[in-house]
């Protein structure tokens, strides 16, 4: 059995939650990910507004919300304007329109630390299942499981493993980075 490739699927989830985490950070254009996820409290629970209304880019600076139901329309504008999303919306009779302002330096500036927390976030994350599996592989061969030589090969390929998910981490960091700073 392969500890490391058993294990991998954690490695993944750290990516693609920091993929999810960084899909609503603002770049300069209108992007509906910015807030499908905003949690909108209609039908006495909690749900994610992209399973109650049509979200689309009507143009570069505006998203257009349409709920399924226009009965939500104000826990909908509500949610919006309670989640920190930095957008006001405005309800057009059965549609809500958000006009994103142009992003300052200093909202940039705080999108940017965020991204960063994100990314930091991530890569402790995948430490932890690194530190999860080197100790799996030391009791195997404490176990006579695997031999010596065999925990230090593993060992070496859990450390490339973990260097290439990190590159990945940052490579989507650079990228959501480069649409932060530039409109």
């Amino acid at each position: 059995m392969d500890i490391i490739k058993s294990k991998e699927d954690k490695f993944e989830q750290a990516v693609k939650k920091f993929k999810k985490e960084i899909s609503s950070l603002r770049t300069g254009r209108a992007n509906p990910k910015m807030v499908e996820n905003v949690n909108v409290q209609a039908y006495g629970n909690s749900q994610e507004l992209k399973t109650l209304a049509s979200i689309s880019a009507e143009d570069a600076q505006t998203l257009l919300v349409e709920p399924y139901d226009e009965n939500i329309i104000q826990d909908i504008e509500s949610a919006l304007h309670d989640a920190d999303i930095n957008i006001n919306p405005v309800t057009e009779g059965k549609k809500i329109r958000l006009p994103l302002p142009d992003l300052t330096a200093e909202r940039r500036k705080e999108l940017l630390n965020v991204l960063n927390e994100k990314a930091e976030e991530s890569k402790i994350q995948i430490r932890k299942v690194r530190s999860k599996i080197k100790d799996e592989i030391e009791q195997a061969e404490e176990d006579g499981e695997i031999t010596e030589d065999d925990k230090y090969r593993k060992l070496d390929e859990l450390d490339e493993t973990v260097d290439e998910y990190n590159e990945r981490i940052d490579e989507i960091k650079e990228e959501k980075k480069e649409n932060i700073e530039n409109v």
